[in-house]
C-alpha cells in the first residue's frame, strides 16, 4: 500500500506540476530567450524611433512620424496580423531635428529600453548610428533609402534605393525624347548622402548612354548660400530639357519658383521619392502650375493608389486621428516601411529567441515578404548588401486631378548590370 501511495503521490505532482506549466504558459511565452525591450510577462514588445519632426526634414519627418503610430495604433487595436496574438507595441520616440548631436543623444537615452529601432529618420543619421547600432547589436530600420545603408547588417532599407531611382529617371528622361540625340540633361541635388546617392545613379545612366551633364549643381546641406539663380541661368542658356532633382521639398519648391521668374521652363522636371510632397497640389502654398512638367521615380505606393495597404491605411488613419488628418504620401509611406520590422519579430518569437541576436537572424531570413501591394515583387533581406526591392515606375503629377498618375509601370533601370 505505501508503494501504491507513492506512485500516487509522483503522479499528483507531475500533475500539479502540468497544470501549473499551463498557467503560467498563459501569462508568458514558453522557453524564449529574451533581450532588451521584449517583455514577455505582459507581451509587450517596445521599439525606438528617432523622428525628425522638426529641423531641416520636418516636412517630412512629421508626417513620417504619424505614420508609425498609425501603424502602432492599427497593430495594438487588433487589426493587424503583424505580431503575435496578444502582443502590443510600444513606440519609445524622440525628436532628433536631423541634428547630428540629437541624433547620438537620443540614440543614447534610448537604445537600452527597445530591442530595434523601427525607425531612424534621415541618411545622415542612419550613416552616422551604424558604428553604435553595431556596438549593441540593434538593427536600426533607416527612414531612408540610401545604398551605402544596405551595406551594413545594422541598417536594412526597405525598398529600391535613390540611387537605383536616378538611374530609372534617366531612362525616362531618353524615352520621352526618342532618344539620346539632342537630349541635354543638367542635376541639382543636396550635398549630403541622400542627394549624392540619387545624383550618382544620374551620372551612372548618363555614362551608360554617352549622355553628357550639361549643368549640375549642390545645394549645401547646412544651409549655407549657393548661387541657386546664378545655376538657373545657366540651365536656361544651355537649353536643357530635363532637370533631375535630388532635392527636399523646400529646395524644390524654390527650384520651380526661380525658373518661372527667368521664364525658364524645361521639358521635364524628374526626381527621387522625397522631392515633392501633395503640398504642391495646394494653390495656397504654390503656384501649382509650376509642376505641370514634373515627375516623380519611385517604389512606394501613392495616396492615390487602389491597392489593399492604401486602403488599410486610409481606414487605420481615420480612426486614429478622427478625420482630422489631409491625405499625405509619407504618412502611407512610414505605414509600409515599418512592417517588415514587425515581420522580423514575429518569426524570431516562433523561432523562441527574441534577444537581439536572435532577431538580427530572424529578420536575415525573410525572403518573401508581401506587403498588400506595397511593392510589386516580395521583399527579400537575406543579401548583403541588402537590395530589398529593386523596380520603380515613373509618376506624374497630375494638376487638374490634384494626384499622382502613373506614367510608367515598375521596371529596372537599363544601366542596373552597371552597378
Amino acid at each position: 500500500m505505501a508503494r501504491a501511495r507513492g506512485y500516487s503521490a509522483i503522479h499528483v505532482g507531475v500533475l500539479v506540476t502540468a497544470i501549473s506549466m499551463l498557467v503560467t504558459g498563459c501569462e508568458r511565452e514558453p522557453q524564449v530567450v529574451a533581450g532588451p525591450g521584449v517583455d514577455l510577462e505582459n507581451r509587450v514588445l517596445y521599439v525606438g524611433a528617432l523622428n525628425a519632426e522638426s529641423g531641416p526634414a520636418a516636412e517630412l519627418g512629421r508626417p513620417f512620424a504619424l505614420g508609425l503610430r498609425t501603424l502602432v495604433h492599427r497593430i495594438n487595436r487588433g487589426d493587424a496580423d503583424l505580431m503575435p496574438e496578444g502582443w502590443r507595441v510600444r513606440l519609445v520616440e524622440r525628436d532628433q531635428a536631423y541634428d547630428p548631436e540629437r541624433v547620438i543623444s537620443t540614440f543614447e537615452e534610448t537604445h537600452d529600453q527597445v530591442l530595434f529601432y523601427v525607425s531612424v529618420f534621415g541618411s545622415s543619421s542612419a550613416v552616422l548610428l551604424q558604428s553604435r547600432l553595431e556596438e549593441h547589436g540593434i538593427v536600426g530600420f533607416p527612414t531612408s533609402n540610401l545604398s551605402a545603408l544596405g551595406e551594413h547588417p545594422n541598417t536594412p532599407p526597405v525598398g529600391p534605393s535613390y540611387y537605383l531611382e536616378g538611374m530609372r529617371a534617366m531612362d525616362w528622361a531618353v524615352d520621352q525624347a526618342d532618344g539620346t540625340e539632342d537630349l541635354r540633361v543638367g542635376v541639382i541635388y543636396r550635398g549630403d548622402e541622400y542627394g549624392n546617392d540619387g545624383y550618382n545613379g544620374w551620372l551612372t545612366a548618363a555614362q551608360y548612354y554617352d549622355i553628357d551633364v550639361a549643368v549640375e549643381h549642390m545645394i549645401p546641406a547646412d544651409g549655407s548660400d549657393h548661387d541657386l539663380a546664378g545655376t538657373l541661368e545657366q540651365l536656361r542658356a544651355q537649353e536643357v530639357d530635363v532637370v533631375f532633382l535630388a532635392t527636399f521639398p523646400r529646395e524644390t519648391a524654390a527650384i520651380m519658383t526661380g525658373a518661372a521668374a527667368i521664364e525658364y521652363s524645361p521639358s521635364m522636371w524628374i526626381g527621387n521619392t522625397p522631392f515633392i510632397h501633395e503640398g504642391f497640389f495646394d494653390s495656397r502654398t504654390i503656384d501649382p502650375a509650376l509642376f505641370r512638367d514634373a515627375y516623380l521615380v519611385t517604389g512606394f505606393p501613392v495616396w492615390g493608389d487602389d491597392r489593399p495597404v492604401v486602403r488599410d491605411f486610409r481606414e487605420s488613419l481615420e480612426a486614429y486621428t478622427e478625420g482630422r488628418i489631409a491625405p499625405n504620401t509619407y504618412i502611407l509611406t512610414s505605414y509600409v516601411w515599418a512592417q517588415p520590422g514587425f515581420e522580423a519579430f514575429r518569426r524570431a518569437l516562433e523561432q523562441g529567441d527574441v534577444s537581439r541576436e536572435g532577431y538580427m537572424r530572424a529578420l536575415r531570413s525573410i525572403d518573401d515578404f508581401e506587403t498588400a501591394g506595397a511593392f510589386p515583387d516580395p521583399l527579400d533581406f537575406t543579401r548583403l548588401p541588402y537590395r530589398t526591392a529593386t523596380r520603380t515606375r515613373i509618376l506624374h503629377m497630375d494638376m487638374d486631378a490634384g494626384e499622382l498618375v502613373m506614367a510608367d509601370d515598375y521596371a529596372n533601370p537599363r544601366s542596373m548590370n552597371e552597378m
